[in-house]
Protein backbone atom coordinates (compact mmCIF):
# COMPACT_ATOMS: atom_id res chain seq x y z
CA UNK A 1 0.00 0.00 0.00
CA UNK A 2 1.39 3.40 -1.05
CA UNK A 3 0.83 6.40 1.19
CA UNK A 4 2.12 9.31 -0.84
CA UNK A 5 -0.41 12.07 -0.22
CA UNK A 6 -0.34 13.25 -3.80
CA UNK A 7 -0.02 10.02 -5.75
CA UNK A 8 -1.90 7.46 -3.67
CA UNK A 9 -4.88 6.61 -5.85
CA UNK A 10 -5.22 2.89 -5.41
CA UNK A 11 -4.62 -0.22 -3.33
CA UNK A 12 -6.94 1.15 -0.66
CA UNK A 13 -10.30 -0.47 -1.36
CA UNK A 14 -13.18 0.90 0.60
CA UNK A 15 -15.30 -1.49 2.68
CA UNK A 16 -18.74 -2.57 1.63
CA UNK A 17 -21.24 0.23 2.12
CA UNK A 18 -23.31 -2.02 4.37
CA UNK A 19 -20.52 -2.12 6.95
CA UNK A 20 -20.29 1.67 7.06
CA UNK A 21 -24.04 2.04 7.38
CA UNK A 22 -24.08 -0.45 10.24
CA UNK A 23 -21.31 1.47 11.98
CA UNK A 24 -23.42 4.60 11.56
CA UNK A 25 -26.37 2.73 13.06
CA UNK A 26 -24.19 1.80 16.03
CA UNK A 27 -23.15 5.44 16.37
CA UNK A 28 -26.80 6.50 16.50
CA UNK A 29 -27.55 3.84 19.11
CA UNK A 30 -24.60 4.98 21.20
CA UNK A 31 -25.74 8.61 20.95
CA UNK A 32 -29.23 7.70 22.14
CA UNK A 33 -27.65 5.86 25.08
CA UNK A 34 -25.69 9.01 25.93
CA UNK A 35 -28.92 11.04 25.84
CA UNK A 36 -30.60 8.53 28.18
CA UNK A 37 -27.61 8.78 30.53
CA UNK A 38 -27.76 12.60 30.45
CA UNK A 39 -31.47 12.62 31.27
CA UNK A 40 -31.06 10.00 34.01
CA UNK A 41 -28.18 11.94 35.57
CA UNK A 42 -30.20 15.18 35.56
CA UNK A 43 -33.23 13.56 37.18
CA UNK A 44 -31.61 11.09 39.59
CA UNK A 45 -29.99 13.43 42.14
CA UNK A 46 -32.82 15.85 42.90
CA UNK A 47 -33.29 14.28 46.30
CA UNK A 48 -37.08 14.30 46.12
CA UNK A 49 -37.59 10.57 45.69
CA UNK A 50 -39.00 10.93 42.19
CA UNK A 51 -35.75 10.70 40.22
CA UNK A 52 -35.01 7.89 37.85
CA UNK A 53 -31.85 7.00 39.75
CA UNK A 54 -33.79 5.77 42.79
CA UNK A 55 -35.07 2.59 41.12
CA UNK A 56 -33.79 -0.36 39.19
CA UNK A 57 -34.41 1.32 35.84
CA UNK A 58 -32.67 4.46 36.99
CA UNK A 59 -29.63 2.46 38.06
CA UNK A 60 -29.54 0.86 34.61
CA UNK A 61 -30.04 4.16 32.80
CA UNK A 62 -27.17 5.90 34.62
CA UNK A 63 -24.83 3.28 33.16
CA UNK A 64 -25.89 4.03 29.60
CA UNK A 65 -22.73 6.10 29.30
CA UNK A 66 -21.36 2.88 27.77
CA UNK A 67 -22.78 4.44 24.61
CA UNK A 68 -19.54 6.43 24.44
CA UNK A 69 -17.52 3.21 24.19
CA UNK A 70 -19.90 1.85 21.54
CA UNK A 71 -19.40 5.00 19.44
CA UNK A 72 -15.60 4.86 19.73
CA UNK A 73 -15.43 1.18 18.70
CA UNK A 74 -17.91 1.65 15.82
CA UNK A 75 -16.06 4.66 14.40
CA UNK A 76 -12.74 2.83 14.76
CA UNK A 77 -14.11 -0.15 12.82
CA UNK A 78 -15.50 2.08 10.06
CA UNK A 79 -12.31 4.17 9.70
CA UNK A 80 -9.94 1.20 9.80
CA UNK A 81 -12.03 -0.97 7.49
CA UNK A 82 -11.95 1.81 4.91
CA UNK A 83 -8.18 1.35 4.61
CA UNK A 84 -8.02 -2.44 4.87
CA UNK A 85 -8.18 -4.56 1.70
CA UNK A 86 -10.95 -7.14 2.03
CA UNK A 87 -10.40 -10.77 1.05
CA UNK A 88 -14.02 -11.07 -0.04
CA UNK A 89 -13.75 -8.04 -2.34
CA UNK A 90 -10.11 -7.18 -3.13
CA UNK A 91 -11.10 -4.67 -5.80
CA UNK A 92 -13.17 -2.60 -3.39
CA UNK A 93 -15.79 -0.01 -4.30
CA UNK A 94 -13.38 2.83 -5.04
CA UNK A 95 -9.99 4.20 -3.96
CA UNK A 96 -9.31 7.27 -1.81
CA UNK A 97 -6.07 9.18 -1.43
CA UNK A 98 -4.68 10.33 1.88
CA UNK A 99 -5.10 13.93 0.79
CA UNK A 100 -8.78 13.34 0.07
CA UNK A 101 -9.23 11.48 3.36
CA UNK A 102 -7.90 14.34 5.48
CA UNK A 103 -9.41 17.15 3.40
CA UNK A 104 -12.89 15.67 3.26
CA UNK A 105 -12.71 14.62 6.90
CA UNK A 106 -11.71 18.09 8.05
CA UNK A 107 -14.50 19.75 6.05
CA UNK A 108 -17.14 17.34 7.36
CA UNK A 109 -16.01 17.29 11.00
CA UNK A 110 -15.41 21.01 11.40
CA UNK A 111 -18.53 21.89 9.41
CA UNK A 112 -20.74 19.80 11.68
CA UNK A 113 -18.93 20.93 14.82
CA UNK A 114 -19.28 24.60 13.86
CA UNK A 115 -23.02 24.10 13.49
CA UNK A 116 -23.18 22.39 16.91
CA UNK A 117 -21.22 25.20 18.61
CA UNK A 118 -23.39 27.91 17.04
CA UNK A 119 -26.56 26.04 18.07
CA UNK A 120 -25.37 25.62 21.67
CA UNK A 121 -24.31 29.25 22.10
CA UNK A 122 -27.38 30.66 20.37
CA UNK A 123 -29.85 28.47 22.23
CA UNK A 124 -28.35 28.23 25.73
CA UNK A 125 -26.65 31.66 26.03
CA UNK A 126 -23.73 30.40 28.16
CA UNK A 127 -21.21 32.81 29.63
CA UNK A 128 -18.15 32.39 27.42
CA UNK A 129 -14.89 34.09 26.58
CA UNK A 130 -13.25 34.58 23.22
CA UNK A 131 -10.41 32.14 23.90
CA UNK A 132 -12.85 29.60 25.27
CA UNK A 133 -14.94 29.69 22.10
CA UNK A 134 -11.92 29.72 19.78
CA UNK A 135 -10.20 26.73 21.39
CA UNK A 136 -13.52 24.90 21.49
CA UNK A 137 -13.98 25.47 17.77
CA UNK A 138 -10.46 24.29 16.90
CA UNK A 139 -9.71 21.66 19.56
CA UNK A 140 -13.29 20.65 20.43
CA UNK A 141 -12.71 21.64 24.07
CA UNK A 142 -11.42 24.73 25.92
CA UNK A 143 -7.66 24.92 26.43
CA UNK A 144 -6.79 26.78 29.64
CA UNK A 145 -9.88 28.90 29.13
CA UNK A 146 -12.46 27.68 31.63
CA UNK A 147 -14.83 24.74 31.59
CA UNK A 148 -16.60 23.08 28.71
CA UNK A 149 -19.34 25.24 27.22
CA UNK A 150 -22.90 24.22 28.06
CA UNK A 151 -24.30 21.81 25.50
CA UNK A 152 -20.87 20.85 24.15
CA UNK A 153 -19.90 18.14 26.62
CA UNK A 154 -19.47 15.79 23.69
CA UNK A 155 -16.46 17.79 22.48
CA UNK A 156 -13.76 15.54 24.02
CA UNK A 157 -15.41 12.54 22.38
CA UNK A 158 -15.47 14.30 18.99
CA UNK A 159 -11.75 15.08 19.36
CA UNK A 160 -11.05 11.42 20.09
CA UNK A 161 -13.06 10.26 17.08
CA UNK A 162 -11.19 12.72 14.85
CA UNK A 163 -7.86 11.42 16.13
CA UNK A 164 -8.90 7.83 15.44
CA UNK A 165 -9.88 8.75 11.88
CA UNK A 166 -6.52 10.50 11.40
CA UNK A 167 -4.60 7.47 12.66
CA UNK A 168 -6.66 4.92 10.73
CA UNK A 169 -4.70 4.89 7.42
CA UNK A 170 -1.36 4.40 9.14
CA UNK A 171 -2.61 1.88 11.68
CA UNK A 172 -4.34 -0.10 8.93
CA UNK A 173 -1.13 -0.14 6.91
CA UNK A 174 0.80 -1.45 9.90
CA UNK A 175 -1.84 -4.11 10.59
CA UNK A 176 -2.06 -5.38 7.01
CA UNK A 177 1.62 -5.49 6.04
CA UNK A 178 2.57 -8.66 4.19
CA UNK A 179 5.50 -9.35 6.53
CA UNK A 180 4.46 -8.43 10.08
CA UNK A 181 7.16 -8.07 12.69
CA UNK A 182 7.41 -10.17 15.82
CA UNK A 183 7.83 -9.08 19.41
CA UNK A 184 9.03 -12.22 21.11
CA UNK A 185 6.31 -14.79 20.44
CA UNK A 186 3.77 -12.12 19.54
CA UNK A 187 3.14 -11.68 15.83
CA UNK A 188 2.34 -8.02 15.19
CA UNK A 189 -0.36 -8.47 12.59
CA UNK A 190 -3.83 -6.95 12.94
CA UNK A 191 -4.84 -9.11 15.90
CA UNK A 192 -1.44 -8.82 17.57
CA UNK A 193 -1.47 -5.02 17.37
CA UNK A 194 -5.06 -5.02 18.64
CA UNK A 195 -3.95 -6.99 21.69
CA UNK A 196 -1.08 -4.58 22.33
CA UNK A 197 -3.46 -1.61 22.11
CA UNK A 198 -5.91 -3.20 24.54
CA UNK A 199 -3.15 -3.88 27.07
CA UNK A 200 -1.73 -0.36 26.60
CA UNK A 201 -5.13 1.25 27.07
CA UNK A 202 -5.79 -0.64 30.30
CA UNK A 203 -2.31 0.24 31.59
CA UNK A 204 -2.70 3.94 30.78
CA UNK A 205 -6.14 4.06 32.37
CA UNK A 206 -4.78 2.33 35.49
CA UNK A 207 -1.95 4.86 35.74
CA UNK A 208 -4.31 7.82 35.28
CA UNK A 209 -6.64 6.51 37.99
CA UNK A 210 -3.71 5.80 40.32
CA UNK A 211 -2.55 9.40 39.82
CA UNK A 212 -6.06 10.55 40.83
CA UNK A 213 -6.66 12.31 37.49
CA UNK A 214 -10.11 10.84 37.15
CA UNK A 215 -12.22 13.80 36.05
CA UNK A 216 -14.76 12.80 33.36
CA UNK A 217 -13.42 15.45 30.96
CA UNK A 218 -9.75 15.06 31.89
CA UNK A 219 -7.16 12.50 30.88
CA UNK A 220 -9.69 9.66 31.08
CA UNK A 221 -11.55 11.21 28.15
CA UNK A 222 -8.50 11.23 25.84
CA UNK A 223 -7.38 8.68 23.29
CA UNK A 224 -4.42 7.25 25.29
CA UNK A 225 -6.84 6.11 28.00
CA UNK A 226 -9.12 4.59 25.35
CA UNK A 227 -6.51 2.65 23.40
CA UNK A 228 -8.28 -0.52 24.50
CA UNK A 229 -11.39 0.60 22.61
CA UNK A 230 -9.25 1.34 19.55
CA UNK A 231 -7.72 -2.13 19.92
CA UNK A 232 -11.15 -3.75 20.01
CA UNK A 233 -12.13 -1.81 16.89
CA UNK A 234 -8.92 -2.88 15.14
CA UNK A 235 -9.54 -6.51 16.03
CA UNK A 236 -13.08 -6.41 14.63
CA UNK A 237 -11.96 -4.54 11.49
CA UNK A 238 -9.18 -7.08 10.90
CA UNK A 239 -11.61 -9.97 11.29
CA UNK A 240 -14.04 -8.37 8.84
CA UNK A 241 -11.24 -7.58 6.36
CA UNK A 242 -10.12 -11.20 6.42
CA UNK A 243 -13.61 -12.35 5.50
CA UNK A 244 -14.60 -13.59 8.94
CA UNK A 245 -18.24 -12.59 8.91
CA UNK A 246 -18.51 -13.57 5.21
CA UNK A 247 -17.38 -17.06 6.14
CA UNK A 248 -19.99 -17.22 8.90
CA UNK A 249 -22.81 -16.45 6.47
CA UNK A 250 -21.30 -18.75 3.84
CA UNK A 251 -21.53 -21.59 6.36
CA UNK A 252 -25.22 -20.80 6.74
CA UNK A 253 -25.68 -20.91 2.98
CA UNK A 254 -24.00 -24.33 2.91
CA UNK A 255 -26.54 -25.85 5.23
CA UNK A 256 -25.42 -24.93 8.75
CA UNK A 257 -28.42 -22.71 9.49
CA UNK A 258 -27.29 -21.99 13.04
CA UNK A 259 -23.86 -20.68 12.03
CA UNK A 260 -24.99 -17.14 11.06
CA UNK A 261 -26.79 -16.82 14.40
CA UNK A 262 -24.20 -18.23 16.79
CA UNK A 263 -21.70 -15.38 16.78
CA UNK A 264 -24.23 -12.50 17.01
CA UNK A 265 -26.09 -14.27 19.81
CA UNK A 266 -22.88 -15.06 21.67
CA UNK A 267 -21.52 -11.52 21.31
CA UNK A 268 -24.86 -10.00 22.26
CA UNK A 269 -25.17 -12.31 25.26
CA UNK A 270 -21.71 -11.36 26.49
CA UNK A 271 -22.57 -7.66 26.10
CA UNK A 272 -25.83 -8.00 28.05
CA UNK A 273 -24.18 -10.06 30.79
CA UNK A 274 -21.33 -7.56 31.16
CA UNK A 275 -23.79 -4.66 31.34
CA UNK A 276 -25.89 -6.37 34.02
CA UNK A 277 -22.77 -7.09 36.07
CA UNK A 278 -21.78 -3.45 35.66
CA UNK A 279 -25.17 -2.14 36.78
CA UNK A 280 -25.40 -4.58 39.71
CA UNK A 281 -21.89 -4.05 41.05
CA UNK A 282 -21.28 -0.33 40.59
CA UNK A 283 -23.55 2.56 41.57
CA UNK A 284 -22.91 5.86 39.84
CA UNK A 285 -22.03 8.62 42.32
CA UNK A 286 -23.87 11.98 42.28
CA UNK A 287 -20.59 13.71 41.39
CA UNK A 288 -18.80 12.10 38.40
CA UNK A 289 -15.22 11.11 39.15
CA UNK A 290 -15.72 10.65 42.91
CA UNK A 291 -16.09 6.86 42.77
CA UNK A 292 -13.27 4.66 43.98
CA UNK A 293 -10.37 3.95 41.65
CA UNK A 294 -11.21 0.24 41.54
CA UNK A 295 -14.84 0.94 40.65
CA UNK A 296 -13.82 3.35 37.91
CA UNK A 297 -11.39 0.85 36.38
CA UNK A 298 -13.86 -2.03 36.51
CA UNK A 299 -16.55 0.20 35.02
CA UNK A 300 -14.31 1.11 32.09
CA UNK A 301 -13.25 -2.52 31.58
CA UNK A 302 -16.83 -3.79 31.53
CA UNK A 303 -17.78 -0.90 29.23
CA UNK A 304 -15.14 -2.08 26.77
CA UNK A 305 -16.58 -5.61 26.88
CA UNK A 306 -20.10 -4.27 26.34
CA UNK A 307 -19.00 -2.13 23.38
CA UNK A 308 -17.08 -4.97 21.74
CA UNK A 309 -20.02 -7.33 22.15
CA UNK A 310 -22.61 -4.88 20.82
CA UNK A 311 -20.54 -3.93 17.76
CA UNK A 312 -19.68 -7.56 16.95
CA UNK A 313 -23.29 -8.68 17.34
CA UNK A 314 -24.67 -6.00 15.03
CA UNK A 315 -21.95 -6.24 12.39
CA UNK A 316 -22.25 -10.02 12.14
CA UNK A 317 -26.04 -10.15 12.07
CA UNK A 318 -28.08 -10.92 8.95
CA UNK A 319 -26.49 -8.62 6.32
CA UNK A 320 -29.68 -7.82 4.41
CA UNK A 321 -31.99 -7.15 7.34
CA UNK A 322 -33.90 -3.85 7.22
CA UNK A 323 -31.48 -1.94 4.94
CA UNK A 324 -33.62 1.18 4.57
CA UNK A 325 -34.19 1.43 8.32
CA UNK A 326 -30.44 1.04 8.87
CA UNK A 327 -29.69 3.83 6.39
CA UNK A 328 -32.17 6.24 7.95
CA UNK A 329 -31.03 5.63 11.52
CA UNK A 330 -27.36 5.80 10.53
CA UNK A 331 -27.96 9.15 8.82
CA UNK A 332 -29.15 10.56 12.17
CA UNK A 333 -25.80 9.86 13.84
CA UNK A 334 -24.21 13.35 13.50
CA UNK A 335 -27.26 15.17 14.83
CA UNK A 336 -27.85 12.75 17.69
CA UNK A 337 -24.21 12.89 18.76
CA UNK A 338 -23.57 16.62 18.47
CA UNK A 339 -26.89 18.16 19.48
CA UNK A 340 -28.46 15.77 22.00
CA UNK A 341 -27.15 17.63 25.07
CA UNK A 342 -28.13 21.05 23.73
CA UNK A 343 -31.58 19.74 22.82
CA UNK A 344 -32.12 18.28 26.28
CA UNK A 345 -31.09 21.49 28.02
CA UNK A 346 -33.40 23.53 25.79
CA UNK A 347 -36.34 21.24 26.56
CA UNK A 348 -35.54 20.97 30.28
CA UNK A 349 -35.50 24.76 30.69
CA UNK A 350 -39.08 24.89 29.49
CA UNK A 351 -40.12 23.23 32.76
CA UNK A 352 -39.56 26.47 34.66
CA UNK A 353 -40.91 25.23 37.99
CA UNK A 354 -38.97 21.96 37.86
CA UNK A 355 -35.54 22.90 36.57
CA UNK A 356 -32.65 24.49 38.43
CA UNK A 357 -28.90 24.90 38.09
CA UNK A 358 -26.44 23.48 40.62
CA UNK A 359 -22.66 23.19 40.79
CA UNK A 360 -23.16 19.78 39.15
CA UNK A 361 -25.02 21.30 36.21
CA UNK A 362 -28.65 21.34 35.17
CA UNK A 363 -31.07 19.32 37.29
CA UNK A 364 -34.67 18.47 36.45
CA UNK A 365 -37.17 17.71 39.21
CA UNK A 366 -39.58 14.94 38.21
CA UNK A 367 -39.93 12.33 35.45
CA UNK A 368 -37.45 12.49 32.61
CA UNK A 369 -39.22 10.64 29.80
CA UNK A 370 -41.07 13.63 28.25
CA UNK A 371 -37.91 15.80 27.96
CA UNK A 372 -35.97 12.76 26.71
CA UNK A 373 -38.51 12.14 23.96
CA UNK A 374 -38.56 15.78 22.88
CA UNK A 375 -34.77 16.03 22.97
CA UNK A 376 -34.52 12.88 20.86
CA UNK A 377 -36.87 14.35 18.25
CA UNK A 378 -35.09 17.70 18.18
CA UNK A 379 -31.57 16.27 17.90
CA UNK A 380 -32.61 13.75 15.25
Amino acid sequence: MSFDSATDHGANPQPAAGLLWRCGLLGSIGSVLLLVDRVATATSTTGNGNGNGNGILGRLFTHFDVGRAVIVVAVAVAALATWMPREADPSGSGPMSLRSWFARGAVIVYGLWLAAVIAAIAALHPTTGGRQVLTTLVLFRPLRAGGIIDGLGVGPLVLELAMIAALAPFLARLATTSSPRRFGRLRLDGFGIAGVLVAAGLAVRLLVIAADRRGPTGLLSTLPADLDLLGVGLGIATWVARGGHTAVHAAGACGDERAPRRLPLLAGGIAVAAFLVLAASIRQPPVPGTESGAALFVQALLGTVVAGGVVTALLTGAPAAWPRVTWWIAALFPGLLLVHETAFMIIARQYVERVYETVLGLRLDGPGFPPFLWALVVSA
